[in-house]
């Protein structure tokens, strides 16, 4: 299997690096409706949001001031406890992406202080609830069991206006891991703006611009 890794280059772009002597540039960088995008085994991924070559990095990082340093100071955690199945919920790395909300309405509620439910529906559902974050901001424990997802291969969708999702075994070049983030399934900043980089922590909901689109 190919290696592919990802490297944060201080105050600059991604490095999305690919070792393989197989052609494999068409499969594995893919836009919000499944497009794949030709990429080369060595490319460069805007983090700052303002390239008019997104996803790729134009050098205008540069230019516009983007610092990469991680600004957060505490993590924001929620635990919610269920007679069978606990959630585990890391606000400092969802992406906002609203599976949770859209596909599981019995168990999550937007704009509600106890907005999820472990007791809404029953212990499957909650599982493949939380499978099916694309950031990996959820996670759960039961009877002493905690999430475990390994997949194979890779693949990096580019969200509209949103993050960088990443699946599989792609290496990250990271100093620190947020607090149950899997390794596996994670969604990396495109805008420049979050506090938690490189991760995304939902902030390019709040900006008025959206110049990074793709």
């Amino acid at each position: 299997m190919s290696k592919v890794s990802i490297k944060s280059i201080d105050n600059g772009p991604f490095r999305l690096s690919i070792d393989t002597q197989e052609d494999v540039t068409n499969n594995i960088l893919f836009d919000s409706r499944g497009k794949s995008i030709p990429i080369k085994k060595n490319s460069i991924i805007c983090r700052c949001g303002k390239s008019k070559q997104q996803p790729f990095c134009d050098g205008v990082h540069r230019m516009c001031g983007f610092k990469s340093e991680n600004i957060l100071e505490n993590e924001i955690i929620q635990r919610y406890e269920g007679k069978e199945i606990n959630v585990i919920f890391n606000r400092s790395i969802c992406s906002g992406a609203g599976t949770c909300v859209r596909n599981y309405p019995k168990i999550y509620k937007s704009a509600s202080e106890d907005w999820i439910n472990p007791d809404g529906d029953n212990v499957d559902e909650v599982k493949k609830s939380v499978i099916q974050c694309p950031s990996g901001a959820l996670s759960y424990e039961i009877a002493g069991e905690s999430l475990s997802e390994d997949y194979d291969g890779y693949k990096l969708n580019v969200i509209k206006n949103g993050p960088l999702n990443i699946i599989g075994k792609v290496e990250l070049h990271v100093d620190k891991w947020s607090t149950n983030a899997n390794p596996q399934k994670y969604s990396l900043c495109r805008c420049g703006a979050s506090e938690n980089k490189p991760f995304c922590d939902y902030m390019h909901a709040s900006l008025k611009s959206k110049s990074y689109t793709f």
